[in-house]
């Protein structure tokens, strides 16, 4: 996809790794893309309270750091990526170090009484990206682990998904 190419060549032109395409994030992002176009609304939550956590649960994806960026009625890739790396927390989100894979998906509907298309770009590191496994005996001193939680809808959102019983 043209726009999964744009991203990456913005991140590597940062000095950061491109993103991997990853089925369950596009999966996520459909199932945003078809809410928002059949709701007829254009937000991170839904008019019912729906989050986006809720699409990467539904989809399978578990995460360590996970992200969204959101579109509507723009008439090419190229201007989407543009206004997304103009914008400063959806170019967070894209330039994001710890983001490692990626899905976008696009859906047709009406938005503000008029055909549109809803984009929705969600990043994504699984739970174990990162971490590589070391015998206990290497083990000499456990430091504390400081962890980053921004709370703009558009940025850097680090969750652990609830067990459903």
């Amino acid at each position: 996809m043209v726009l999964i190419e744009l991203t990456n060549k913005d991140r590597i032109a940062q000095g950061l790794a491109p993103l991997s395409y990853n089925a369950k994030l596009a999966a996520s992002s459909n199932l945003k893309a078809d809410d928002m176009a059949k709701g007829q609304y254009f937000s991170h939550d839904s008019p019912s309270g729906v989050t986006p956590w809720h699409w990467f649960s539904t989809a399978g994806y578990t995460y360590r750091y996970a992200g969204e960026n959101l579109a509507v009625d723009f008439s090419d890739s190229a201007s989407i990526e543009t206004a997304w790396m103009n914008s400063p927390g959806h170019r967070a989100n894209i330039l994001n170090p710890n983001y490692t894979e990626i899905g976008i998906s696009l859906a047709k509907g009406i938005h503000k009484g008029r055909e549109a298309i809803y984009v929705v770009e969600h990043f994504g590191t699984a739970p174990t990206a990162g971490i590589v496994p070391v015998l206990s005996k290497s083990i000499q001193k456990f430091k504390p682990i400081k962890a980053e939680v921004s709370t703009r809808k558009t940025a850097v959102v680090k969750k652990t998904p609830q067990k459903k019983s």
